[in-house]
C-alpha cells in the first residue's frame, strides 16, 4: 500500500548540515533572483507553438491547515531542535519555522506559467537523470534544459524560491503536453534526529511506494489530499513557497523592477506578458508602470545588475532615442550585435549584456567611452548565444570562463574567444563615443560645455560631462620635505615629487629659475588647484593618446601644471596612471615639461589643448587637476 506524507528516510550521511549553502547566494536580493530564476525557467520551456509566454505571480494567506502532513515537517524541525549546541543561526531559522507551522496562518506565494511545456518527466523513475521533472525535484547539479541555447545550465537556479520560504518548502504542480499530471512538495532543512536516528534533511512530501522509492502524486491522488492551492488544470507549472516574510509593497516592487529591467526586450517585443500581484505587465503597460515603480533603484551587494537605467534602455531598444545599429561577424568571436545611444539625455555609460531568450545576464560599465552612453549586446546567432551560455556563472549574472569551465584547453579558448566579444564591444562604443577635437579651430559643439551666464540662456541648463573632470573644491597642499638647499618664491615649475604617502626622501634639483626676496626664508611649497573653468576639459582617448581643451577662468598666472589622477572603482583616487612618455601643447605646437608624470609650465590662454601620450592604454576613469606652485614663507 502507497503511503503519502513527508517522508522523514534514514541517513548514512558523515556529518551534520547546519546551512543550506544552495540558497545562501540568493539571500540578497531574493525577491530579484527569484523574478530572474523563475521566469528563465519558463522561458526555456515555452511550447514551439507558442510565441508569447504568460505569467501570474500572487500572494494569500491561508490557513496553516492546508499544509498537508504539517506534523511530519514540524516534527523534523523538532529533531534539529534537539541537537545539543545548535549553531545560532539554524536554531533561529528553526524556531521560526516551527512558529510560522503552528500559528493559524501562513503566507503563501504562488508563481504560475502557461503556454509552457509544463515539467515533462515525472512519470520517469527517479533515477533518470535525463527527466526534467527528477532534476528539478531530486538532482542538485542538474538542469535538464531542452537544448544548449536554453538559459539555465547549472541548476542552481532552482535554489532561488527556497530563499524566499520561511521553512524553506516549496511545492511544484505541473500538468505536461504529454498530459502527465505530478504535485510534490520539497523541503530543504538541516539534519534532525528523531528516536536516535538521523534523517536526511532534504524531505519529500510525496507518494511513498511498496517497493520502494518514491513518485510525485497524481491528479486524483492531488484532489484526495490537498487544498485546491496546489491543483491546476491548464498545461502549465506552479511553483509554491510557504511561509513567505516580506513587505508586500517593497516585494511588490522590487519584483516589478527585476521583471522589467532583465526582460524588458521580449515584454515590448510581445513574447512575454506577466500579472504581478493584480499589476499586469505588458507593452501597453509597461512604460507606466516604470513610471510608478521603477523610480527609486533596488542595489543588491552580490548582483552585477545595474538597476536604475531601465528608461534609458528602453529609450534605446524602442528607438525613442535616436540609436546606431552595430552588427557583424568578427573572425574568432561570431556574430555579434549591438544598439547604441549617446547624448545629453543619457546618463552613465552602461551596456546590458543579453541572451538570445531576451533575458539580461548583467550590465557593463565602460568608462573610457568619451560620452554618457546606453547601449544592448546581443548575441547575433545561436552559436554565440550557446558560447555564452556555456560561460555563465552559476547565478546567471555574469560571463566568467574561469568557474564555468573545467578543462583547462577549453577555458583558454573560451576566454580568448569571450575577450575577442568584449574588445569588439568596447571599440565599437569608444569609436561612436569619441569627441573630434581639431587641433586649431574652436571645437564644434564645446559651447555646450561652456558655463553661461542667466542673461546669455533662458532657462537653459547645460549639462557638464558625468566623468572625466571631477569637481574638486579649492584647496591647497604643503609640499615637504624640501628639497635641500634650495629655496624659491612663487611659480618656479618645479614638479612635486613626494608622492601622496609622504614617505619619499628621494632629492631632486629644481627645474626652472629662481628669485630670492630679501628677508624670506622659504621652508616648503604650497600646491595651490585651481577649479574655474570656462569650459571643463573634453576629452577624446585613442589608444595610449589623449586630448584634452579646455579654458581657465579667474586664473592670473602666465603657465599651470597638470596631474592627472585614477579614479577606482569604488571612486578612491590614486595617483598611478601610466607614464606619461610625451606632452605637446598643440595651440603653440611647443613640447611641454614632463617631471614625475606631472605636466609642467603651460602657457595659459583663451583655450588650451593639449596632446599627451603614455606608455600604455589608460583605461581607467581619471580625473584633472589643474594646479601652480607657490613658496611657503614662515614669515609671519
Amino acid at each position: 500500500m502507497n503511503s503519502i506524507g513527508w517522508q522523514l528516510t534514514k541517513s548514512s550521511s558523515i556529518g551534520n548540515e547546519f546551512i543550506d549553502g544552495s540558497t545562501e547566494i540568493f539571500k540578497s536580493g531574493k525577491w530579484a533572483f527569484l523574478a530572474r530564476e523563475v521566469i528563465q525557467n519558463s522561458l526555456d520551456v515555452l511550447r514551439e507553438d507558442e510565441d508569447k509566454l504568460l505569467m501570474d505571480i500572487s500572494i494569500d494567506d491561508v490557513p496553516t491547515k492546508i499544509i498537508p502532513d504539517k506534523e511530519n515537517l514540524i516534527k523534523h524541525i523538532e529533531g534539529t531542535l534537539s541537537i545539543p549546541n545548535l549553531p545560532e543561526r539554524c536554531m533561529k531559522f528553526s524556531k521560526n519555522a516551527k512558529k510560522l507551522l503552528e500559528d493559524d496562518n501562513i503566507r503563501i506565494l504562488k508563481i504560475s506559467d502557461y503556454n509552457t511545456t509544463g515539467i515533462t518527466g515525472s512519470e520517469k523513475e527517479n533515477g533518470d537523470i535525463k527527466s526534467k521533472w527528477n532534476a528539478l525535484i531530486y538532482d542538485e547539479g542538474n538542469s535538464q534544459k531542452k537544448d544548449k541555447n536554453s538559459a539555465g545550465s547549472f541548476g542552481t537556479g532552482k535554489n532561488a524560491p527556497f530563499a524566499l520560504s520561511g521553512i524553506n518548502t516549496v511545492f511544484y504542480v505541473t500538468l505536461d503536453i504529454d498530459g502527465n499530471y505530478a504535485c510534490e512538495g520539497v523541503a530543504k532543512l538541516f539534519t534532525s534526529y528523531i528516536n536516535g536516528e538521523k534523517i536526511n534533511r532534504k524531505i519529500y512530501y510525496a507518494n511513498k511506494k511498496e517497493e520502494g522509492g518514491l513518485s510525485s502524486l497524481n491528479y486524483n491522488e492531488s484532489c484526495q489530499n490537498l487544498s485546491k492551492l496546489f491543483l491546476r488544470k491548464d498545461v502549465g507549472s506552479d511553483v509554491i513557497m510557504l511561509g513567505v516574510d516580506f513587505d508586500k509593497e517593497q516585494a511588490k516592487r522590487e519584483i516589478i523592477q527585476s521583471v522589467i529591467e532583465n526582460f524588458f526586450v521580449i515584454i515590448y517585443d510581445e513574447k512575454f506578458e506577466i500579472n504581478v500581484f493584480d499589476v499586469p505587465i505588458n507593452k501597453k503597460t509597461i512604460w507606466n508602470v516604470i513610471e510608478k515603480y521603477c523610480n527609486k533603484p533596488i542595489e543588491y551587494t552580490n548582483s552585477n545588475i545595474k538597476y536604475g537605467y531601465i528608461k534609458q534602455y528602453l529609450s534605446v531598444y524602442s528607438s525613442l532615442f535616436e540609436t546606431k545599429e552595430f552588427s557583424e561577424n568578427v573572425p574568432g568571436a561570431g556574430n555579434l550585435r549591438l544598439l547604441i545611444s549617446k547624448g545629453n539625455d543619457i546618463s552613465g555609460k552602461w551596456v546590458a549584456m543579453f541572451r538570445n531568450n531576451g533575458m539580461k545576464i548583467f550590465d557593463n560599465n565602460i568608462r573610457t567611452a568619451q560620452q554618457n552612453y546606453s547601449a544592448l549586446f546581443f548575441p547575433g546567432d545561436r552559436d554565440v548565444d550557446a558560447f555564452l551560455r556555456s560561460i555563465e556563472n552559476p547565478t546567471h549574472d555574469f560571463f566568467d570562463p574561469e568557474t564555468s569551465i573545467d578543462d583547462a584547453t577549453e577555458r583558454l579558448m573560451a576566454s580568448r574567444r569571450y575577450n575577442q566579444i568584449k574588445n569588439w564591444i568596447r571599440d565599437k562604443i569608444e569609436k561612436y563615443t569619441a569627441i573630434e577635437i581639431r587641433e586649431n579651430d574652436y571645437l564644434d559643439g564645446m559651447e555646450e560645455y561652456i558655463q553661461l551666464d542667466d542673461s546669455e540662456v533662458e532657462s537653459k541648463v547645460i549639462k557638464q560631462p558625468e566623468i572625466e573632470i571631477v569637481k574638486y573644491d579649492n584647496k591647497t597642499n604643503t609640499i615637504n620635505p624640501m628639497v635641500e638647499g634650495k629655496t624659491t618664491d612663487g611659480d618656479s615649475g618645479v614638479s612635486d615629487f613626494t608622492p601622496k604617502d609622504g614617505k619619499s626622501n628621494d632629492k631632486k634639483e629644481f627645474k626652472g629659475s629662481r628669485t630670492e626676496t630679501e628677508g624670506k626664508e622659504y621652508n616648503g611649497l604650497i600646491k595651490d588647484y585651481h577649479n574655474k573653468f570656462k569650459f571643463y576639459p573634453k576629452i577624446t582617448m585613442h589608444n595610449n593618446n589623449i586630448k584634452m581643451a579646455f579654458a581657465l577662468e579667474d586664473y592670473n598666472d602666465n603657465t599651470f601644471n597638470i596631474e592627472i589622477e585614477s579614479i577606482g572603482e569604488d571612486n578612491s583616487v590614486s595617483d598611478y596612471i601610466p607614464k606619461i612618455i610625451e606632452a605637446v601643447d598643440i595651440e603653440s605646437n611647443k613640447k611641454l615639461d614632463v617631471i614625475d608624470n606631472k605636466i609642467l609650465n603651460i602657457e595659459t590662454s583663451d583655450r588650451n589643448i593639449i596632446s599627451i601620450k603614455f606608455d600604455r592604454k589608460f583605461e581607467s576613469k581619471y580625473k584633472i587637476n589643474i594646479y601652480k606652485l607657490r613658496g611657503d614663507s614662515n614669515e609671519s
